[in-house]
């Protein structure tokens, strides 16, 4: 009798692990991802790419604590 207990309580961790493992999983698969719209990544590439610009085109900076954009 004291083998069963022992055989039982053994495979309980992986049997109730294994269930677990399976809902978190189905969760994750079920849970809605939200992208953003096509028109607020376009806006955010056109801030980008003038911020670039500008960078680019400033005088160097002249003090030692600022970084120089090449």
């Amino acid at each position: 009798m004291n083998n069963f207990i022992e055989l039982y309580m053994d495979s309980w961790d992986a049997r109730v692990s294994s269930i677990a493992i399976d809902s978190l999983e189905t969760t994750k698969h079920n849970t809605v991802k939200l992208l953003p719209l096509v028109k607020d990544v376009a806006v955010l590439s056109k801030h980008i790419e003038n911020e670039i610009f500008k960078a680019k085109t400033q005088q160097p900076c002249k003090t030692p604590n600022c970084a120089e954009v090449t």
